[in-house]
């Protein structure tokens, strides 16, 4: 295989190629990752989950308890009418379940004690 024969243009066309169709796949997945995302609203008076054209809410007061798995990948909030809200968060990202735990579970003994 010569130079004049061609064969480097090919490789060079086909590895641009390749590295254009990388570069969308990672555009992609980016925005795929971004759609995704969820925000967790904690109030005084109870929750918000939202993002993606999703909205949930619940009241401390109907909320019965809240358990983690434990891997702490995912957080529930337990209901009253046994309604279940998951919460589910990157295993790398321990130390921010770990935060909003302790969060929810203090603002639900707070709720509980103003009642």
């Amino acid at each position: 295989m010569s130079l004049s024969s061609g064969w480097h243009v090919a490789f060079a066309v086909i590895g641009g190629v390749l590295l254009v169709a990388g570069l969308a796949l990672t555009a992609l997945a980016l925005y795929v990752m971004r759609q995704a995302t969820l925000r967790l609203t904690l109030r005084e008076d109870g929750y918000a989950v939202t993002g993606n054209g999703t909205r949930l809410e619940g009241a401390w007061r109907e909320v019965t308890r809240v358990t983690a798995t434990k891997e702490r990948e995912r957080l529930t909030i337990h209901h009253h009418d046994d309604r279940r809200t998951n919460l589910v968060f990157p295993i790398a990202q321990n130390s921010q379940i770990d935060d909003v735990i302790a969060d929810v579970r203090g603002r639900l003994d707070a709720a509980r004690f103003r009642d």
